[in-house]
């Protein structure tokens, strides 16, 4: 379970028909997701010394601006299982989930047009930041980089991290 003030995110004990969570073949995925909003889980990795986690896009959508660490939950995925592989596999760090920070959503005309995203703030149980296909440099900032993709900037000005 994890808490924040008076919202609590519980998840279900029965999961016995999502052996493994998985993706859906890639033309499935679009032609849902063109019609439906995607669940999405954003980190906001927070360290008191040195900043917050960012990552320079290197596809789309937000080509080549700032953004945090985050993406889509697989099909029969816990949100808490999707921050965890998340970062793993585009910054290379495990983390502990703290708490739920904020939703976002995002509106776009890529492919998926509508997603929500849940912002979890984590903590890093390392700091040895390594990119992915989808970002390059990931980076702790202490003041926010330009360019930075619009709704993230606005979360975290929102949550105090940067003013």
């Amino acid at each position: 379970m994890i808490g924040h003030n008076d919202a609590v995110v519980v998840q279900s004990k029965t999961r016995k028909q999502f052996e493994k969570p998985r993706r859906l073949p890639n033309e499935e995925y679009r032609r849902i997701f063109s019609r439906v909003p995607r669940v999405c889980v954003d980190l906001i990795i927070k360290d008191e010394n040195l900043g917050v986690v960012l990552v320079k896009r290197t596809i789309p959508p937000a080509l080549g601006q700032w953004h945090l660490p985050g993406g889509g939950v697989l099909f029969g995925e816990t949100l808490e299982e999707a921050v965890l592989r998340i970062a793993q596999n585009e910054i290379g760090i495990q983390v502990e989930v703290n708490k739920l920070a904020g939703v976002t959503d995002f509106f776009s005309d890529n492919v998926f047009g509508h997603d929500i995203s849940l912002a979890f703030l984590v903590s890093p149980k390392s700091l040895d930041l390594r990119g992915s296909e989808q970002g390059e440099n990931p980076a702790f900032f202490k003041t926010l980089p330009f360019p930075l993709v619009d709704e993230h900037k606005e979360l975290l000005i929102t949550l105090n991290y940067f003013e």
